[in-house]
């Protein structure tokens, strides 16, 4: 590997090509999902593909070391990263340590509610609309997510498949539990005509979500949405539930 010093005399910073810092310092990001990284710290993008979704671009990344001598081979790292993509928009300060997992604060997001339409299992419905939220803390073993602490807003919220419908934002929060698990809520803000009530938990073994959805003054629109989300109660409401297990997120 090659490192380039950025100043003389005193304590020295160091440039990094991406490629390898990532595969020593962050091992997590594999070489296939690292493939065609390109860029140097604080020099040019960051770019590489993603999986999941289109080509990301990191309009800026940092390492600061996290050991005095050696701290590459040592594999402890600390990076501020940023992510852009056309529809997604990340950054935080992340943190490896010896151990091999990945520590991440004020983690701030903005990604299309499409990805995360493989949770709800619904192959002819769409999700409309932009998550986004801030992670106060989160942290990452073998590539899943172990755990999280935080809150999101789904907003421009819709749903389009057999009908179409809009709705109000809406809101979850979440958090760590003694036992290492995560455990959160769901809720709409209030302000529209679908009526959201529910609750999440996620740990190593998968996650398990619950909700109930129902219109609110009689909307024909969302009561047609309804027909295809979940199982229809009596009272015209749905009754959704999602299980599954975590994907890799490295």
């Amino acid at each position: 590997m090659v490192s380039r010093p950025v100043c003389s005399g005193g304590p020295r910073a160091w440039f990094h090509p991406v490629d390898p810092a990532c595969g020593r310092g962050l091992p997590a990001f594999r070489r296939q999902a690292r493939a065609g990284v390109a860029g140097w710290h604080s020099r040019d993008p960051l770019e590489w593909p993603c999986r999941r979704h289109q080509r990301l671009r990191a309009g800026s990344w940092r390492t600061g070391l996290a050991h005095r001598k050696w701290p590459l081979l040592t594999q402890g790292v600390r990076a501020d990263l940023r992510i852009r993509g056309a529809d997604i928009d990340t950054s935080g300060l992340l943190e490896r340590d010896y151990s091999g997992a990945l520590r991440a604060n004020d983690v701030r997001f903005r990604v299309p509610a499409s990805l995360f339409a493989g949770a709800v299992d619904v192959p002819s419905l769409k999700l409309l609309g932009q998550v986004s939220g801030t992670l106060t803390q989160v942290q990452i073993k073998d590539g899943v997510v172990a755990m999280a602490n935080g809150h999101a807003r789904w907003s421009d919220a819709g749903v389009s498949g057999a009908a179409e419908a809009r709705f109000s934002d809406i809101l979850a929060k979440f958090a760590t539990r003694p036992d290492s698990s995560m455990a959160g809520t769901l809720a709409d803000d209030g302000k529209g005509n679908l009526e959201v009530n529910g609750s999440f938990s996620a740990s190593a073994t998968g996650f398990q979500a619950e909700a109930f959805l129902s219109a609110r003054n009689d909307d024909a629109r969302i009561q047609e949405a309804l027909r295809y989300i979940g199982e229809a109660q009596p009272d015209g409401s749905a009754h959704l539930v999602i299980s599954g297990q975590l994907f890799k997120l490295l």
